[in-house]
């Protein structure tokens, strides 16, 4: 069905602001974003989230559709497929850049816990108030090095960094997502903490 869909028909139509022309084209590239977003999956040896991969994949593509310009003698699927695949690879440089500096030399969760920077992720005092968090430090910390590595990739780097006390803003710029994505990631870091710390 959407095979047959005109690219150029439907950018004019989303200049119009037409968000149905714009879902047409998400629903046209999808195989494709898919594709390219399974072959670096494979390439990082399944260290990413598939899903976030492709989730990438639909920022670069949404980006190629604001920023296609006819004139310039490409055609859309080409340079959607450039900008596709130039997304996941600025994900992935984003993850080694963070790896590499360390999160720049922020307090690692490997480390000694601090109840301070707990608070950074946490905010909540209903799970401040857990009795796990008077146990044992070491013990809190690896259950919380645990539930670090029960999240997807990018939600993974988001808690470290709040954790570390990094404002939403200062997170999307480092891995240049919108300030919104952060607020959701870490909305949603804190109710799943908050059921890990009910169930230890």
């Amino acid at each position: 069905m959407y095979k047959n869909i005109n690219d150029y028909e439907q950018l004019y139509l989303v200049s119009e602001n037409d968000d149905d022309a714009k879902e047409n084209i998400f629903n046209k590239y999808k195989p494709i974003i898919i594709s390219i977003a399974k072959k670096y999956h494979k390439y990082t040896n399944n260290r990413f989230d598939l899903d976030d991969l492709i989730q990438e994949g639909y920022i670069g593509l949404n980006r190629a559709i604001d920023s296609f310009n006819e004139k310039e003698g490409v055609l859309f699927y080409t340079f959607s497929v450039v900008c596709i695949e130039r997304q996941i690879k600025s994900y992935y440089r984003s993850y080694r850049t963070l790896k590499n500096q360390n999160f720049y030399n922020s307090y690692s969760l490997d480390m000694e816990i601090d109840d301070m920077m707990l608070g950074n992720i946490i905010e909540d005092k209903s799970v401040i108030n857990n009795p796990i968090l008077s146990l044992d430090n070491n013990y809190l910390n690896k259950k919380l090095i645990d539930f670090k590595h029960s999240l997807s990739f990018r939600n993974s780097l988001i808690f470290e960094l709040r954790y570390n006390g990094f404002k939403y803003r200062e997170i999307a710029k480092l891995l240049d997502i919108s300030i919104s994505i952060v607020d959701n990631s870490v909305h949603y870091c804190k109710e799943k903490l908050k059921n890990y710390l009910e169930c230890v």
